[in-house]
């Protein structure tokens, strides 16, 4: 809405299959609407088509990911359920969701949002969904689905590129994601913030080169490509703690005064109780 009301042509239900070039310079995109076959012709393209960016991958970027860095998640929104509405609930473990966590997040009266993200080895054993049905029959057996959203998550580095001549992309598709937590929506919003500031400078400039776009891949790393490199780093350290590990670390911050319970003093009180996990932190915020 705010969008069209600064005059933005807004199309939805149309299906982009394809890149329109002229050589190797990028002029539009090719897609289908309504049935139709049409193009959109642009100076530049900011691509935000989620895990695995096809726009950026037809445009010789490398978008794809690692399965191990890739969570498969599952997220229902339902309602005739008793939950707290000053509440959310997070469940984890390898019983409940190995590699990830379950997440409870009340949207109203007796409404809420739950889903799971898993981490992408653990689905050869049993799906995100299937944890997640069972999670339901459990605790909410009388749950009324009203819908349901499935998807990948990247929790990984940012893409190397996330710009060439003619293009950009962002969010999912450029893998802006926190490794941690697997949140991107603000991260890609800010993202896109960006890509759109300099697509404007570029037009203003008239240069849609690489060269001139690329000072939106080092804005990113200045904002949180950096930042999430090392937060990449200690997801992989945390990830190896067991649930005794988890349980142990909880009631040691379940001792801590509610006004003690900052980011940094958790984070602290997990590693004085887990202190191999120092060696590999140190190293995260290193940057080695």
């Amino acid at each position: 809405m705010l969008a069209g009301n600064t005059g933005v042509a807004i199309i939805t239900k149309a299906y982009v299959y394809d890149l329109v070039k002229s050589g190797d310079e990028i002029l539009g995109v090719k897609a289908t609407y309504l049935s139709e076959e049409i193009e959109f012709r642009a100076k530049i393209i900011i691509a935000a088509d989620g895990v695995e960016s096809r726009v950026g991958r037809w445009a010789g970027l490398k978008t794809t990911i690692k399965i191990k860095d890739m969570e498969s998640a599952i997220q229902m929104s339902v309602s005739n359920i008793n939950c707290k509405s000053n509440r959310l609930d997070f469940y984890l473990g390898v019983d409940r969701a190995p590699g990830g966590y379950l997440w409870v997040f009340p949207k109203g009266d007796r409404f809420a949002n739950i889903g799971i993200g898993i981490g992408g080895i653990h689905n050869k054993h049993k799906s995100a969904r299937k944890y997640l049905e069972e999670f339901m029959e459990i605790h909410y057996p009388d749950a009324a689905i009203l819908t349901t959203v499935i998807g990948g998550v990247p929790c990984a580095h940012t893409l190397p590129r996330i710009a060439t001549d003619n293009l950009m992309i962002c969010g999912d598709a450029a893998h802006m994601v926190n490794p941690v937590t697997g949140g991107g929506i603000i991260s890609g919003m800010q993202g896109g913030k960006l890509a759109g500031i300099r697509a404007a400078e570029a037009v203003i400039a008239r240069d849609y080169s690489y060269g001139f776009l690329k000072k939106y891949e080092k804005d990113w790393d200045k904002l949180l490509g950096k930042n999430y490199e090392r937060m990449y780093k200690i997801k992989s350290a945390v990830v190896k703690l067991s649930d005794d590990d988890l349980n142990r670390t909880a009631d040691v911050i379940s001792g801590l005064s509610q006004s003690d319970r900052s980011l940094k003093k958790v984070f602290t009180t997990a590693l004085l109780k887990h202190p191999t996990l120092l060696i590999s932190v140190a190293r995260a915020f290193a940057g080695i």
